[in-house]
């Protein structure tokens, strides 16, 4: 067995961040930053954004044969999306509330959307029935 001989030890610490979203024409990249619990009322929004969502990442080190090895997971315990947005739209509504929007509308039907948000920015989003409207 290739480990058989090698002594090793892990620390696992989970950590948690906040991921702001911005519209694609702002920033390329969304804003990530390490925050201590999912409260947002301690959170300082930044302006612009259309939403934000939680998720923790578990970072380790291994010390595999007295070298160390830096690990990180995937995302886990994603929360819902808290958009910030006018309303969310059934897609019957949204055709009365946008009946010029058939572009639009042929877009949505195609991603088999069942709600629709308008958020701040004025962009169209899928609303799942996991997220938040803020």
């Amino acid at each position: 067995m290739f480990f058989k001989n090698w002594k090793w030890q892990m620390k696992i610490t989970k950590q948690t961040y906040i991921e702001f979203m911005f519209p694609w024409n702002l920033y390329k990249d969304n804003l990530i930053q390490k925050i201590g619990m999912r409260d947002a009322s301690m959170i300082k929004i930044p302006k612009g954004i259309y939403g934000l969502r939680f998720f923790d990442i578990i970072p380790g080190t291994v010390n595999i044969g007295g070298e160390r090895i830096r690990l990180k997971s995937k995302r886990i315990n994603v929360s819902p999306m808290f958009y910030y947005g006018d309303k969310v739209y059934t897609i019957a509504e949204f055709e009365r509330k946008f009946p010029n929007e058939e572009n639009a509308l042929c877009y949505v039907e195609d991603k088999k959307w069942e709600k629709i948000i308008v958020c701040c920015d004025d962009e169209w989003r899928e609303f799942k029935d996991t997220d938040v409207l803020i």
